[in-house]
């Protein structure tokens, strides 16, 4: 614990950008994730399997191999990739050589302009990217950092990530059945079922007593069902953020207001472009911004003016006019963009 402070406390003095999750400092939740995997694996194939009648055992152990291979190349997938903005990668000896500025929200607080430009990264980014403060660096279409694998999630490894968490719920779940089913057997007749697969003693790695053997399945039942509580929960809000058109980042942090309209599915790709909503008294009109880089302050429509309330969002740059008389011309005095 004090070798992974001390090198996380390294990276913010330095201002050192992370590549991937195989970047110092290491994650103390990596480290549990990837031993609770390797565990939990090693007690599922090397005890559990065994006490499966010999007509399942093969189908069991095929599917927990496939299973195990499928959360093993996501993972790595999702760790070993990086995220971030192609702005930045367009010349990584700058990203991740030279050393810059740390990010501070209560010295800089919005790090990213209005324009898009990133302040830390010195560099304009796409509208959908997000300046991680522990990788220190711009993240296309920001999802979430992920402590489990030390690792941003965006667009790019989003995919695997849900590869990830799905393939860890299945997988969850037939251990966790396997461990009910074993410990059915052993509480209704421990005898038979030794004679049933050939056995002379209980084994659990080496040879114990039954108690002792009981008890181990117990508590790995009991973690079993925290960690598919946990996984299963994850998996359910991550279905409904791809059934939105969300990222977790639109969830938590994105005004209620604004999420409701928002949605990555109306969009193809992202784009530096901004959207702008207007708020009046009486009838609303859409049309389209005419300046790319200024934000309108003020909206005249015949003998009618409204307040313009700019926002950050993904789709298109849009203008709602709204007035008193709405038939009539409409114009915009556009000035240059604030930040946000």
């Amino acid at each position: 614990m004090m070798m992974l402070s001390y090198a996380r406390l390294c990276c913010r003095k330095t201002g050192s950008d992370r590549m991937n999750g195989c970047s110092l400092p290491i994650n103390i939740y990596q480290v549990i994730a990837l031993s609770s995997l390797v565990l939990f694996s090693l007690f599922h194939f090397d005890v559990l399997v065994k006490y499966i009648p010999n007509e399942y055992q093969t189908t069991l152990t095929a599917v927990s191999i496939l299973l195990l291979a499928v959360e093993i190349v996501s993972l790595l997938a999702c760790t070993l990739c990086d995220p971030a903005d192609p702005a930045l990668l367009s010349d990584q000896r700058s990203l991740y050589c030279k050393s810059k500025e740390v990010f501070d929200r209560a010295k800089q607080g919005h790090v990213i302009t209005a324009s898009g430009y990133c302040q830390i990264c010195a560099t304009t980014v796409d509208s959908t990217s997000r300046h991680c403060a522990q990788c220190n660096k711009c993240v296309l279409r920001f999802d979430h950092h992920c402590d489990y694998i030390n690792n941003c999630v965006g667009v790019k490894n989003y995919r695997s990530y849900i590869a990830l968490v799905l393939s860890a719920l299945v997988y969850s779940v037939c251990i966790v059945c396997t461990i009910v089913y074993v410990l059915y057997k052993l509480h209704s007749d421990p005898e038979l079922l030794l004679q049933q697969l050939g056995f002379t003693h209980y084994t659990l790695f080496v040879e114990v007593p039954l108690e002792a053997l009981l008890i181990t399945l117990w508590m790995l039942l009991l973690l079993g069902l925290v960690a598919l509580m946990l996984i299963a929960n994850l998996a359910r809000l991550h279905i409904y953020l791809i059934i939105r058109g969300w990222t977790t980042w639109d969830y938590y942090c994105r005004p209620p207001a604004d999420r409701k309209h928002h949605s990555y599915w109306k969009q193809k790709k992202p784009t530096n472009l901004m959207a702008y909503s207007v708020e009046g008294p009486e009838c609303v009109k859409s049309v389209t911004q005419p300046t790319p880089d200024t934000i309108p302050t003020t909206i005249q429509a015949g003998e009618g003016s409204c307040n313009v309330i700019g926002l950050r969002a993904n789709m298109t740059r849009l203008c709602t006019i709204t007035a008193g008389v709405c038939a009539r011309q409409n114009r915009t005095q556009p000035i240059s963009d604030p930040e946000l």
